[in-house]
């Protein structure tokens, strides 16, 4: 879509570029996902949680 602007112009292409860029990230967040989900998902594992947490806390 060409405007009478040419600085207008370059903001639509590189606006453009991150939606396209946008849209790749989130086909590859949902494949990943779908790993996960297929793996069994994610498994609620608040014993571990609790570990690293204190791990974090001296640090």
């Amino acid at each position: 879509m060409p405007t009478s602007d040419p600085n207008t112009d370059k903001k639509l292409d590189k606006l453009t570029k991150e939606v396209s860029e946008l849209k790749q990230d989130i086909h590859s967040l949902k494949s990943v996902l779908l790993k996960i989900n297929a793996a069994g998902g994610v498994k609620d594992d608040r014993a571990r949680l609790e570990e690293i947490e204190k791990e974090l806390d001296g640090i």
